[in-house]
């Protein structure tokens, strides 16, 4: 394996090692495991209100945007729609609100919020 240092790649760091040759067997058992880790990766849809339009990016941060919110990606449609028209209708204070909504999803995701 080679070393790859960390460096700058865009608005964050990438490193990481290079495997220049492995065999089958072994290839066969590390992609099952990296395939794991990412399924166990809890995955977001974020929700930003950008010149009153709604983008969506998936993403594995649960960090609350300033013009919009984030959900966990298994939120219901429905649920976001909500938001989405709560938020877009909403002043400062209801919005504080959506996100603090959102957030709790995130945080407990045990409680629903089904509109």
């Amino acid at each position: 394996a080679d070393l790859r240092w960390t460096h700058p790649r865009g608005d964050h760091y990438e490193s990481g090692f290079e495997i220049q040759t492995i065999d089958p067997a072994s290839n066969v058992t590390l992609r099952r495991f990296v395939d794991e880790c990412i399924e166990r990766m809890p995955h977001y849809e974020r929700h930003e209100l950008v010149h009153g339009v709604w983008r969506t990016t998936m993403t594995t941060d649960s960090w609350q945007p300033d013009a919009g919110f984030t959900v966990a990606s298994t939120e219901s449609p429905h649920t976001v729609a909500f938001f989405h028209a709560a938020y877009s209708a909403g002043d400062a204070r209801m919005r504080e609100r959506i996100r603090k909504l959102a957030e709790l999803s995130i945080t407990h995701p045990e409680r629903r919020y089904d509109m």
